[in-house]
């Protein structure tokens, strides 16, 4: 979070002549305001908040005792009764260019970005040589996904204050969001160079070296933080994320609740520490990780897309939807939100609101691979053959033949380019998979089978386990009805209907085509 200052200057005061022979009268309502600005700086913000109110009942119309009374609102996290301060000390000062900035503070820490940014552009017209609002409006553009912005609002304020730490942070941030790797970390190295005991940067150039792959170097710089500040909770919690990653689960619970001892409305721990609750098979702990970090942070997207993903596998689509587009609309840059919004639509057969969501999802992130194959998914339900088989193509060159939902993709893609009568095109699909990936491994019989290899037999007889006669059934029945052969398809698909696995998308698949080879006869589908 960006330092906010208060205005301790604004308290109006007087300097008078040292006459021993004149009497100074001091304003009650003055030294209340002074006795407030001095427990302010101490942190007790409680009792300054008694001192202004005091203050405040002396002089009603005294916009610093305003100001400094939101500032200590807003440390205790109370930031609506922050807002109504600035709000009326901005009725008495209407030009009051702290109160302006430090509310917009406010309204970032409420992720009211927008309004954020108009009341520090307000400060900053009315005071254009104050570096710290540049900052907090860097903050705001960054979150809203306004990146290029945001830089050039850091550089604003590194013109007014040089070398300031804060804002290279802040706009490494920005560079990192947008892929700049090489000027996000210049930007953390000359943060550390201009404060060498500034642990913030140290947690930032970890993430970006851990997301660039280099546990090593980011672990060292975690190190640094902490020793430089134990209580840093950003830093415990990337430390638990590393150790995460390594099948560390317990230490990285270790690191969480250590986070949490350090600052305990930390949202961010409640919610990695979810994440690795539901890695050691404890899901009912796993909620209750993500309630908790929504409860502390509604605005924190992360917990929602994790608590949708959790909702989406327990197949409560409508709940977990309320969750991912919530996230939706917290400007995430990654698309993993969108992603969730089009497949919980998917699920609950709302196939135009799907594909909005994967085009957004991939319009946000180009290569995420994961709304291709769902979308591919969604084109196959809706008979877009073509599209089908682009998406499969997208998710194949993203991944390689050798990832596991791969040889899956390319079986879409060849039953939808038959349905589409793309027989040349499916045939070359199928050869290439052939290539890629072993004959015995599963699914392979289904690829031999549409190759024209192997016979239904033989594939049932392949299946490694009886949840997976699911898929194997489905595949057998698209094919067969590809090939024209409707009686053949409807045994299989009748039986994954009435009998195979729901969790499995090939039974969605298998009902919708039944649907439609059973509609082209006038009867109905059976449904389970």
């Amino acid at each position: 979070m960006n330092p906010r200052t208060t205005l301790h200057a604004l308290a109006l005061s007087v300097l008078l002549p040292l006459f021993a022979a004149v009497t100074v009268w001091a304003d009650p309502a003055e030294e209340a305001y002074h006795r407030g600005t001095h427990l302010l700086d101490a942190g007790k913000y409680a009792e300054a908040i008694a001192e202004f109110d005091e203050a405040l009942r002396l002089n009603p119309r005294y916009p610093a005792a305003l100001l400094n009374r939101g500032f200590c609102y807003g440390g205790k996290g109370e930031l609506e009764r922050a807002i109504q301060d600035y709000d009326a000390a901005l009725r008495i000062a209407p030009n009051f260019a702290q109160a302006y900035q430090n509310r917009g503070a406010m309204y970032a820490e409420r992720k009211q970005f927008d309004q954020a940014i108009r009341d520090c552009d307000r400060a900053i017209q009315l005071n254009p040589r104050e570096p710290e609002v540049r900052l907090t409006r860097a903050g705001a553009l960054c979150a809203l996904g306004r990146h290029e912005e945001a830089i050039s609002s850091c550089d604003d304020a590194l013109g007014l204050r040089p070398g300031w730490a804060w804002a290279l942070c802040d706009r490494g941030k920005s560079h990192a969001q947008l892929g700049h790797t090489a000027e996000a970390l210049r930007d953390y190295d000359a943060a550390i160079v201009s404060d060498p005991r500034f642990a913030v940067a140290y947690v930032n150039r970890a993430e970006l070296r851990r997301a660039g792959g280099d546990p090593d170097r980011a672990r060292q710089d975690l190190d640094r933080a902490l020793d430089l500040n134990s209580r840093c909770a950003p830093a415990w919690c990337l430390r638990g994320v590393l150790r995460a990653a390594e099948g560390q689960h317990e230490r990285a619970l270790e690191d969480y609740a250590q986070a949490l001892r350090v600052d305990p409305r930390c949202a961010l721990a409640h919610n990695n520490r979810g994440v690795t609750l539901l890695a050691l098979g404890r899901p009912d702990e796993a909620l209750a990780a993500y309630d908790q970090a929504l409860l502390l942070d509604p605005f924190l997207g992360q917990a929602h897309v994790n608590r949708g993903v959790y909702l989406m596998e327990r197949r409560e689509y409508e709940k977990a939807l309320v969750d991912f587009e919530a996230a939706a609309g917290l400007h995430l840059r990654d698309g993993a939100a969108h992603l969730g919004v089009g497949t919980c639509q998917r699920q609950l057969g709302r196939l135009d609101r799907a594909f909005g969501a994967f085009d957004q999802a991939l319009r946000l992130n180009p290569r995420l691979e994961g709304a291709f194959y769902n979308r591919c998914i969604a084109d196959l339900l809706a008979d877009r053959g073509k599209q089908a088989a682009t998406d499969a193509r997208a998710y194949v060159e993203l991944k390689g033949w050798k990832d596991a939902l791969s040889p899956y993709v390319g079986i879409f893609a060849c039953l939808a380019l038959r349905r589409a009568g793309s027989e040349p095109e499916a045939r070359k699909l199928l050869d290439e998979a052939a290539r890629h990936w072993d004959a015995a491994a599963w699914p392979g019989p289904v690829l031999r089978f549409l190759r024209g290899e192997a016979k239904e037999e033989e594939v049932l007889a392949l299946v490694p386990s009886p949840e997976v006669m699911t898929e194997a059934r489905t595949y057998l029945g698209l094919g067969l009805a590809a090939a024209g052969k409707r009686e053949d398809a409807l045994k299989h698909l009748r039986w994954v209907v009435t009998q195979g696995d729901p969790r499995y998308v090939e039974h969605d698949l298998a009902a919708a085509e039944l649907r439609r080879l059973e509609g082209a006869k006038g009867g109905a589908a059976p449904r389970k």
